[in-house]
């Protein structure tokens, strides 16, 4: 019963289609244009490995490399 429960009280967040290790291309006002590969992923954030450091992107914001 409590395993039910906290399914149902869990509510999922917005899935990110990236995966740890795809190439992307992060553009964002805010942070600019960054392009790397997705080290860390949340539900809320896409953390993108750059020549600069890591770099965090709202998911909307990131695309694949073409």
């Amino acid at each position: 019963m409590a395993r039910a429960w906290n399914r149902v009280r869990a509510v999922p967040g917005p899935a990110s289609p990236y995966k740890i290790g795809d190439a992307v291309v992060g553009d964002d006002p805010f942070n600019g244009r960054h392009e790397g590969v997705v080290v860390s992923r949340t539900p809320g954030s896409v953390g993108i490995g750059a020549a600069e450091g890591v770099v965090y992107f709202d998911p909307r914001h990131v695309r694949w490399q073409e």
